[in-house]
């Protein structure tokens, strides 16, 4: 036989596969749709509130119930009020909520994240401790569906595991937390602040970052003895959320850290002090302005430059003396035509 004739009998071959199996998913999708109208008008009719239809739901062949489950999702999706809890129901007797945590539990980790958000519509407290154990999965994407759906089960009261078991390297977690903090608002103050107290140092963290994020003026005191830990980082996490809350309480012990021996936490300082402080702040950012580190410096300057008038009165003050790099941010920073008010300030 001529190459050529193989190379046309493989490519006749292939041709052949593609089309068998288009004509088979298409048959499938066809058998789907047929199948899905018998369910249609009793499911319908079951959410809306007439409970005699539920017999017709019951149904062992695989395919039926995922048909079934997957309408119920949408309907979750889609519609709110007294649907979630038929919803509920319905997946529950049905064995719904039981076959989506064998998956959770799936060796395939995309089996598992759609197990999750699948849990999470089906609002079925029975997933709670499964999803809980889905926050140490291995794979990011899972835990990103176990947190939403832990979230949209329990609020306010998922919010403490969630961030105890929180991992992430990225920010598309602590985007999700976030999240969650800001649709629930104030009332997760208390399990912040407990967990603000807790020895893991990871969830302290997060802890700090959301007490930002809220802007709770009883969140500074707690916020404040943060700022004699050890721990660097906790340092830097607490300065700034302190600068987010913006409570003119905590600026005392916001310029304290000017003196801290971390860099991190002196650039903190100042922009902490550019969001929340004012005219008697302006000496600890002069101060800064012969720091050490370059970039504190430069974030010093940025926040003169928010301090109004007088601070920008500063900043060109501090240009003048003998200083290269401070003059230089002088002429970054200020506009070459301004007269500071230099006077205003003796």
């Amino acid at each position: 036989m001529s190459e050529h004739f193989l190379q046309n009998v493989l490519l006749f071959f292939f041709f052949f596969l593609v089309v068998i199996q288009k004509a088979i998913h298409l048959l499938r999708e066809s058998y789907r749709n047929r199948r899905g109208l018998i369910y249609q008008k009793p499911l319908m009719s079951y959410l809306c509130g007439d409970a005699s239809t539920f017999g017709r739901l019951k149904t062992t062949r695989p395919i039926d119930r995922e048909i079934l489950a997957l309408a119920l999702m949408e309907s979750a999706e889609n519609f709110a009020g007294e649907f979630g809890p038929r919803v509920r129901t319905a997946c529950e007797q049905l064995g719904f909520v039981q076959d989506h945590v064998r998956r959770i539990q799936s060796r395939r980790w995309w089996v598992r994240a759609q197990a999750a958000y699948r849990l999470g519509l089906m609002g079925s407290p029975q997933a709670e401790s499964f999803l809980i154990a889905a926050l140490d999965d291995p794979i990011a994407e899972v835990r990103l569906m176990a947190i939403r759906s832990l979230a949209a089960l329990d609020g306010q009261l998922a919010l403490k595991p969630i961030i105890e078991h929180f991992k992430e390297n990225s920010g598309w977690g602590l985007l999700e937390i976030s999240d969650i903090v800001l649709r629930l608002g104030p009332v997760c103050l208390p399990i912040l602040l407990e967990t603000l107290n807790g020895d893991a140092l990871r969830a302290r963290l997060v802890a700090i970052d959301l007490l930002g994020l809220l802007k709770d003026s009883r969140a500074v005191a707690p916020l404040i003895l943060t700022l004699n830990s050890p721990r660097q980082e906790v340092r830097i996490r607490a300065v700034k959320a302190l600068g987010l809350i913006a409570d003119a309480a905590a600026i005392p012990a916001i310029c304290r850290c000017a003196g801290d021996p971390s860099w991190e936490v002196r650039l903190m300082v100042g922009s902490a002090i550019g969001r929340a402080g004012g005219l008697p702040q302006i000496p600890v950012l002069v101060h800064l302005l012969n720091d050490a580190e370059k970039r504190v410096r430069v974030e010093a300057a940025e926040a003169l430059i928010q301090l109004g008038e007088f601070g920008r009165a500063a900043l060109r003050q501090a240009g003048l003396g003998p200083d290269a790099f401070t003059h230089y941010l002088a002429g970054q920073f200020l506009p070459p035509t301004a007269e500071p008010p230099v006077a205003r300030l003796a």
